[in-house]
């Protein structure tokens, strides 16, 4: 990892539209102390400020600890998942 800022990474890894994957771990070390909470995590921002990629960030991450970890994404803008309307 190529340190930017001393609170931004560039990760190695390359977004799926082709873009350098920037790691906030100033987001991320105030979102880890909640996983595993059994409560409902909000993240707010406005449009394309990297909301869908700090989650894919946390799931990798809970991935990578758990195996047998049950994680459902849902992306409301993929046709096929907008016939999902409840649990």
């Amino acid at each position: 990892m190529t340190p930017l800022y001393p609170f931004v990474t560039i990760l190695r890894d390359v977004h799926p539209m082709g873009r350098h994957i920037i790691k906030r771990e100033t987001f991320l070390n105030r979102i880890r102390p909640f996983i595993g909470v059994q409560t409902a995590k909000v993240i707010l921002g406005i449009r394309r400020s990297g909301k869908s990629t700090l989650m894919n960030m946390i799931r990798s991450e809970i991935a990578a600890k758990d195996d047998s970890a049950n994680i459902v994404t849902i992306d409301m803008e993929l046709f096929s998942d907008r016939d999902i309307t409840d649990a």
